[in-house]
């Protein structure tokens, strides 16, 4: 008998590994087209809620082109869609079509509230198409919003609606519950939107950086009805910096927003940029229509500054972000930027690298301690000097109240209109909507 085992494991040791084998992935579940999420429980077109550990993820692990997702209330975890990976936050998604879009709406007071970033977007898994509406999403420490970066990836037809990103920091004592960063950030963007339809939409007390941080645009965005106050820097940074990726493409349209007190984080000195900035390499174009921007109206914020420094930065600034390409175009129609008095360390709206600006019907632009209401191809403060205005048109009805220079050099209006042969007025236009009204003191927080 010794002999035999003896025999056998001879045998075995001299027989070759078999290699491991891995298991196959099972099918996935049947597709639903209507889905009803808690927290914690998801039900598929009619059936019975089941648990789930991320039920947003898995409806939209299941949903099919045209599905509607809807959130009970309460406070949901956040997702990442388009990974290759086998995880309960991520939905294994091809997402939508442009006819059919996928649809992920609160029917009742919902948040998402993730860690790093509450919803982010990878193609790793190609997917578009999916409309969240009616959520309030938590800025995550790094980003409430975060489209990733990949060869070649675009993410096309991604819209929020109706939806708020809160942040907890406050700037006047420098604390808060939490950090955070960003609350959009996008590469390769294509169609798409952050609106307010029913409402008018918020971003506020993000700690570091940008409310919208958005490179290398793959075709147009359209960003209206929003409302920013409180944040470390800008309301919307664009780039699209030659290391990564394309120059930008399609229409940026930024409509009937306002901005309050931005660009105050503590990280830069209280002097985190300009409110709009536009950074060149942009081959489309940009246009703000009926937008306000106000800064240093509210006492205890004022205080937030470098010392010998007055409060508050610019409004808007478009150069070429140190990549020497310009943007083609620039439109500024009935916008209303205002600083109050001595405020303001640098130039309200300066406007360098534009193929072609357009300031069309009753701009306002009032500086406070700014060097500068409008400058054009400004040579200090803003890189590169001499950045080239191409074609220009200014509308008479454009109204300034502040010095107006280029290069430096103060001019009137009239002034401007009369010695620049490129100066024209523009072919008439719609209205744009007026800017949103003024907040009370007591409505800023």
């Amino acid at each position: 008998m010794h002999s035999i085992h003896a025999a056998l494991a001879l045998i075995l040791l001299a027989a070759p590994f078999a290699p491991v084998q891995k298991r196959p992935r099972p099918p996935p579940p049947p597709k639903a087209l209507r889905m009803v999420c808690t927290p914690t429980t998801v039900a598929f077109d009619g059936g019975p809620a089941v648990a789930a550990v991320n039920s947003i993820a898995e409806a939209l692990t299941r949903a099919a082109p045209g599905a509607r997702i809807e959130l009970g209330s309460g406070v949901y975890k956040g997702i990442g869609i388009g990974y290759d990976r086998d995880a309960a936050w991520n939905a294994r998604t091809s997402g939508g079509t442009r006819a059919a879009p996928i649809t992920v709406v609160g029917v009742g007071a919902v948040r998402i509230a993730g860690d790093s970033d509450t919803i982010t977007f990878s193609q790793q898994i190609k997917n578009g198409f999916i409309t969240f509406e009616n959520i309030e999403l938590s800025a995550g420490t790094r980003s409430a919003v975060l489209f990733s970066q990949g060869p070649d990836w675009v993410h096309e037809g991604y819209r929020f609606i109706d939806c708020d990103i809160v942040g907890v920091w406050d700037h006047r004592i420098d604390h808060g519950e939490r950090s955070s960063k960003w609350g959009v950030y996008g590469r390769g963007l294509k169609d798409f939107e952050f609106r307010g339809a029913t409402k008018r939409v918020r971003i506020v007390d993000l700690r570091r950086e940008h409310a919208f941080y958005l490179q290398n645009l793959r075709g147009d965005v359209l960003i209206e009805n929003v409302d920013v106050a409180r944040v470390g820097r800008t309301f919307i940074q664009v780039t699209a910096r030659t290391k990564e990726g394309p120059p930008g493409e399609g229409t940026l349209t930024i409509r009937n927003c306002t901005a309050e007190d931005c660009c105050i984080g503590a990280g830069d000195g209280n002097k985190g940029g300009s409110v709009f900035t536009f950074a060149g390499r942009h081959n489309g174009t940009i246009v703000m229509q009926g937008n306000r921007y106000r800064a240093g109206f509210v006492a205890e914020l004022r205080k937030l500054t470098r010392p010998g420094s007055p409060y508050g930065t610019g409004a808007l600034v478009a150069w070429d972000g140190g990549e020497t390409a310009p943007t083609e175009k620039l439109i500024l129609e009935g916008n209303d930027f205002e600083m109050a008095e001595g405020c303001g360390d640098r130039i309200l709206v300066a406007i360098g690298a534009c193929n072609s600006v357009e300031l069309r019907g009753a701009n306002r632009f009032v500086a406070g301690a700014n060097p500068a209401a409008l400058e054009f191809e400004p040579t200090r403060e803003v890189r590169p000097e001499g950045s080239p205005v191409g074609a220009l048109s200014i509308d008479p009805k454009t109204e300034i109240r502040g010095p107006l220079r280029w290069r430096g050099t103060r001019h009137t209006l009239e002034d401007l209109l009369s010695k620049y042969p490129r100066v024209a007025l523009p072919p008439a236009d719609v209205p744009p909507p007026a800017p949103p009204a003024d907040k009370s003191e007591g409505d800023r927080r």
